[in-house]
This record gives C-alpha cells, structure tokens and sequence, in this order.
C-alpha cells in the first residue's frame, strides 16, 4: 500500500487527504458569511490549508539524521585515514571513507583502542544529510564522548560500500 506507484495510495491517502485540506478552508467560510470579517477569515483558512498541504513537501526538502556507529580505522604509513563503518561490531553491512587528515588521524590515535594494527571505535557519531529521501553527505562529529574540532564531511560519491543503513 505504500509503494509510491500503487494506484490504492491515490484512493486511500491522496484523496482523503485533499478533502480534509478543501474542509479546512471551506468550514470557516461557511460558519462566518454573514460577517463583515468573513473575507479576512476565509483567506486565513485558504492560507493555512495551503500550507499544511505544503508541510510535507517542505520537511522532506532537508532531512538530518543522527547515527550512532562502530568504525574499524586503519592508518597508512602516508598518513591516510580509511574508515570502515557499520553498525555494530558484529554486522556485515559497512561503507568505507577515506580522509587524508592529519587531525582526524590524530584524533583516532588519540581516542580510539588500538588492536591489531587498527583502531576499533565503539560510539562514532554521524549525521546523514538527506534531500527528498536521497543521501546527500555523511558526516564525522563525535568519536565516542568527544567532540572533533572540525566536522569531516564526504559526499555520495566519495562513499564505497552499502548505505542502506543510513536509511532513517
């Protein structure tokens, strides 16, 4: 039923939908027409029907998310940070982001537990940015408890690996 393209959405949820915005405008209409503020109050219930038909177009025009995620860090000998990401330790989903910080590798040594030439961090706090449902850009902010200097940000394109687990 909520598949975008099933003919039962338009039936089930457009159309109701419709006719309760056209109420909402036409209500006030009816119970104030004798008033002299009837067209003042007519043109604010045509306004807010509007918008509220408008509403969910707008959230969805900029949607951040919050993702609590385990990272699995190596650092090269050139100084190149390869982060694979996931959410849990044990899961097979990942994607992997490559930076070539020197704040951020410092900030993994600093932060992270070190095991077998790789750093395993537990907490890492992300935010995904999306636009209309589609992933935008990822982005580092927290390394456990603390708080990085800079945000690091990598777009769609610099992402390898699956994202489904981006999905809010």
């Amino acid at each position: 039923m909520f598949d975008i393209r099933s003919e039962s959405l338009l039936y089930v949820l457009f159309l109701p939908f419709i006719g309760t915005v056209a109420l909402l405008a036409l209500i006030p209409h009816y119970l104030v027409r004798a008033k002299k503020f009837s067209k003042y109050v007519t043109y604010t219930a045509i306004l807010l029907s509007c918008f509220i038909f408008f509403l969910p177009i707008i959230r969805g025009f900029d949607g951040q998310y919050t993702h609590h995620l385990f990272i699995d860090a190596e650092i090269t000998a050139q100084g190149t940070v390869i982060l694979e990401c996931r959410p849990h330790f044990g899961d097979s989903r990942s994607f992997i982001l490559v930076s070539e910080s020197p704040e951020l590798a410092e900030a993994i040594k600093t932060h992270a537990e070190y095991f077998k030439g790789s750093y395993f961090i537990h907490d890492a706090v992300f935010q995904s940015n999306y636009r209309f449902e589609k992933l935008q850009s990822v982005e580092l902010l927290k390394i456990g408890s603390k708080r990085l200097v800079n945000d690091y940000s990598w777009t769609t394109d610099k992402l390898q690996g699956t994202t489904a687990l981006l999905i809010p």
